[in-house]
């Protein structure tokens, strides 16, 4: 655990604050919700809390376990994606958003690259999304037991539920370069079972 903490840089953890940050943005903005600066500056704030715990952590298990399996890892923003990200975003109608701003680079000290590997380092990614999602899904029915369904808190549990299996389900879509595409190539099998589990959750939880 000492060596994970050790292996993050200084400017790779303000490149994951940065693109949850833009990701919160672009959410914003195709919200709709805001009629000026400070309700913008509110739901920015808001989606910034939801959606930069479903992010940050999606990358940072994909870097644990690589860390872990004996990779060097490391997230870092695309630049050139970041920049389409928010052309497209802002350019296209409706509530279509582009949030392709980095990844999480892979790299072996001996070169070989080993399916088992890239397996468990590529789910680890939206099961960390499932877990959040059911954390997030219990919570939500706690706080909204007592009938306080429409509050801030039990609104932002939800969404973040929501969010969170819906963004393991996209990961799991089998093209690449999205984690399912590798985790199907490495073992079909788990895919398919793992595909399935986050779909029936989806059903409970969405």
């Amino acid at each position: 655990m000492i060596n994970i903490i050790k292996s993050f840089r200084r400017r790779e953890i303000g490149e994951l604050l940065l693109s949850a940050f833009i990701i919160a943005f672009l959410f914003t903005i195709k919200s709709f919700l805001y009629t000026d600066l400070l309700d913008f500056l509110i739901l920015l704030a808001i989606f910034f809390i939801i959606l930069a715990p479903a992010f940050i952590l999606h990358e940072i298990s994909h870097k644990i376990v690589a860390v872990k399996l004996g990779y060097i890892a490391f997230y870092s923003i695309y630049p050139s994606a970041l920049i389409w990200s928010i052309l497209l975003t802002t350019l296209f109608p409706g509530s279509i958003i582009f949030a392709a701003t980095g990844a999480v680079n892979i790299v072996s000290l001996d070169g070989f690259y080993r399916k088992k590997d890239i397996e468990k380092i590529s789910a680890a990614g939206p099961i960390a999304n499932i877990i959040l999602a059911i954390i997030f899904y219990i919570l939500y029915k706690i706080v909204t037991f007592s009938g306080n369904s429409f509050n801030l808190s039990s609104i932002i549990l939800r969404y973040s539920s929501s969010l969170n299996i819906q963004l393991a389900l996209f990961n799991l879509l089998p093209f690449y370069p999205l984690d399912g595409s590798k985790i199907a190539s490495s073992n079909l099998v788990s895919y398919v079972i793992l595909f399935a589990v986050t779909l029936l959750i989806s059903f409970i939880v969405y």
